[in-house]
């Protein structure tokens, strides 16, 4: 038993260590995501106001 938990031990924390890496990344990739959405709504938001100052 004392060797399986040893063996168990280390492989459960690397299991948790890369559980909250790809949860952080995806959290990146999101938030990043957002930024460039926004930034895009936000130019053509500026496109649209250069239109209407045409009229």
């Amino acid at each position: 038993m004392i060797e399986v938990e040893l063996v168990e031990a280390p492989n459960a924390t690397i299991f948790m260590v890369v559980i909250l890496c790809s949860r952080f990344m995806l959290t990146r990739i999101k938030v990043e995501q957002f930024r460039y959405n926004h930034k895009n709504f936000m130019e053509r938001f500026e496109f649209f106001e250069v239109v209407n100052d045409l009229d």
